[in-house]
């Protein structure tokens, strides 16, 4: 009996991420079956009208397919697989279906399926895969998960830099804030795997067992922001200045 409660619990927490993850705006996959592009979004920018169709035709495809469901938020320029459970950026995703050329408009289902699937297969720059059962049942530091995030987020947001602002905890193992290094320019978003972060936690708490969580985190989070590898999506590509921005308002200085 437990097997089947275990079970149970797993499917409930999948189907709570995926809740949530739909109503942070409207699914944009969720409406009529003829998908009619507003293009009000800055990603949008790098497709014609006829790539933007035909690139939503294709996601429309894989989400009734056996590959789906997925879920798709034009304002937050992101899609988001459950199996496995990757984000990806559609600033990323808009400009590998315009480098596919015209097949990409004329075979859109096989197209956008073949990019979805190299995005689940590998992590990279505007591709982040997220985790499972990361945190320990009985908790580090004294800490549970909601506390962990919250000392994450605190990092993120609380200093003096008004160029880095807002943030959220999507409940799972997903952290974001927003950088604006340039005034005139939309704000980019960045977001962090609090699985990768708690992996270093670890590894620094045994190091230095005597260190307040804060200070662990001020000490791991700059360098994470500032590399590019797996573990942080920016929404669209991050320049020096952004990252820079970031890594020295969650270090403090």
């Amino acid at each position: 009996m437990w097997i089947l409660g275990v079970i149970a619990a797993a499917a409930i927490a999948v189907v709570a991420v995926v809740l949530w993850w739909a109503s942070r705006s409207p699914d944009d996959l969720a409406g009529a079956e003829e998908y009619a592009v507003e293009r009000k979004w800055e990603w949008e920018a790098q497709l014609t009208v006829e790539q933007e169709k035909a690139l939503m035709e294709g996601l429309r495809s894989y989400n009734k397919s056996k590959d789906g469901p997925i879920s798709v938020h034009s304002e937050h320029a992101e899609v988001m697989l459950f199996a496995p459970h990757t984000v990806i950026s559609l600033y990323l995703l808009a400009d590998r279906f315009v480098a596919l050329g015209p097949d990409a408009v004329s075979y859109p289902m096989s197209s956008v399926g073949k990019l979805l699937d190299e995005c689940a297969d590998k992590e990279q720059p505007g591709v982040l895969h997220l985790r499972d059962d990361w945190f320990p049942e009985e908790g580090a530091d004294g800490m549970d998960t909601a506390a962990f995030a919250d000392l994450v987020m605190d990092v993120l947001i609380q200093h003096s830099d008004r160029r880095v602002t807002g943030g959220s905890w999507n409940g799972d193992s997903l952290v974001e804030t927003f950088v604006q290094a340039d005034p005139n320019e939309q704000p980019n978003r960045v977001a962090v795997d609090l699985a990768r972060v708690f992996e270093q936690y670890g590894a620094a708490r045994e190091a230095q067992p005597q260190t307040p969580p804060i200070d662990l985190l001020r000490m791991i989070l700059p360098g994470m922001l500032m590399s590019e590898e797996p573990g942080v999506l920016w929404i669209r590509p991050a320049t020096f200045a952004e990252r820079n921005i970031v890594a020295n308002a969650a270090a403090g200085r």
